[in-house]
């Protein structure tokens, strides 16, 4: 699958505001999974690279 660049930078900023909420209240995903499925990845990919990703950290 091929995003574009727009989709790149999209994800890039809401990752940081993921990061942001996350340290805030825990409430990352819901800033970032929306983006990810919107974005056209599947739901079992967009659940996967969240559930791997850094801000998760416990």
């Amino acid at each position: 699958m091929d995003l574009g660049a727009g989709w790149y930078i999209t994800l890039f900023i809401a990752s940081i505001v993921g990061g942001l909420v996350g340290s805030l209240s825990g409430g990352a995903g819901m800033v970032t999974m929306p983006l990810l499925l919107l974005s056209g990845i599947s739901p079992l990919q967009a659940l996967a690279s969240y559930l791997n990703s850094p801000q998760r950290s416990a």
